[in-house]
């Protein structure tokens, strides 16, 4: 507890008051004496010393993510949203940390190639809070790294399925090649029964290749989708 040294308003003494009191009273003539107090106003963010504030957690989150310490990033990025819970950049780096990936690029180069249970990230509630809270610009740069994704997927699927099929396909023009060499020209029991299975083996490859390209495709894609298209060069 202080004092504060103030005049009498009445008589002009001097008197000392508790500076933890709004009043106090004159010794000399008793008068009531009111402290006149300071009240200072703040506007906008206030930056403590020793209080951490988004910016600085998020700078922390950044570079923990960028040397691909993911598990750190992700507790940084969770106090940013603990400061800003509609940041659309902390949802989404949250999920680059699910992902463990540590930018768009290396996302796109790693999921942009799994032709086999391609990733839907609409399956993550984090890349669906990153979409709801972003802004125009920042919907428009998710979307387009999807986009990427989706059509990586496909576009690899379609390579290899390629790739595999001018094998097979060889290894059967082999195989009806010897059953005619094989009959000498007439069509006997053996030479039907190469046919049969070639012609068989066909549709079940054919088949197959359809249910796949299904599952890595939306619906409005798969619509769209001609397979014999894919052997037709561009």
């Amino acid at each position: 507890m202080g004092f504060v040294a103030v005049k009498c308003p009445s008589c002009g003494a001097e008197v000392n008051l508790d500076e933890d009191r709004e009043f106090g009273f004159c010794t000399y003539c008793g008068t009531k004496i009111v402290q006149e107090k300071i009240v200072v106003e703040h506007r906008g963010q206030v930056s403590v010393d020793g209080i951490a504030t988004k910016e600085t957690v998020l700078d922390r989150a950044d570079i923990c993510l960028a040397h691909g310490e993911f598990a750190k990033a992700k507790e940084y990025y969770n106090k940013a949203l603990d400061l800003d819970p509609k940041s659309s950049d902390c949802y989404w780096k949250l999920l680059l940390c699910k992902l463990k990936v540590k930018n768009d690029k290396q996302l796109i180069q790693r999921y942009g190639k799994r032709f086999e249970n391609p990733i839907d990230l609409e399956n993550y509630a984090d890349y669906l809070s990153a979409i709801q809270f972003a802004t125009p610009e920042q919907k428009e740069r998710i979307y387009k790294i999807k986009n990427q994704i989706d059509l990586s997927s496909i576009e690899v699927l379609i390579k290899k399925t390629k790739d595999r099929n001018v094998i097979f396909a060889t290894g059967l023009f082999v195989l009806i090649v010897f059953a005619i060499c094989f009959a000498f020209g007439k069509m006997t029991i053996g030479t039907i029964i190469c046919l049969v299975i070639a012609i068989v083996y066909c549709i079940i490859i054919i088949r197959h290749d359809k249910v796949t390209f299904k599952k890595a495709m939306t619906p409005e894609q798969y619509a769209k989708f001609n397979y014999f298209d894919i052997y037709k060069k561009k």
